[in-house]
């Protein structure tokens, strides 16, 4: 859900996500922001659907997991500059880590 609702920001309000995020004040940006939403969106749909299709789980949750650690760093590296990327910083760290233990857990336990 985390990606899905993310995505769905990212494509009706690019600026947003541009301006409150990356604290970038280009309009241009907005078409990158909005393809990263598409990526977000479909993620999270798979996410989603694997509650339907369990030999989905554990490649959709490593998927979103690589995406999520590795933003979680960058944000960690480049500091919060406000709430917004403090929340964004916390919760992918949080999601990364649940869907790391997952993941493994997975393959522990057969």
């Amino acid at each position: 859900m985390r990606l899905f609702t993310a995505g769905l920001s990212q494509v009706t309000r690019p600026a947003f996500t541009l301006e409150t995020i990356f604290h970038i004040e280009n309009a241009e940006g907005t078409v990158i922001v909005r393809e990263l939403g598409f990526a977000n969106v479909g993620t999270g749909l798979a996410g989603m659907i694997s509650l339907l299709l369990p030999s989905w789980r554990v490649p959709v949750a490593f998927v979103a997991g690589v995406f999520l650690g590795i933003a979680a760093v960058q944000h960690a590296v480049k500091r919060p500059a406000s709430r917004h990327e403090a929340v964004a910083l916390v919760t992918d760290a949080f999601v990364f880590l649940v869907l790391a233990a997952f993941v493994i857990l997975s393959f522990v336990l057969g």
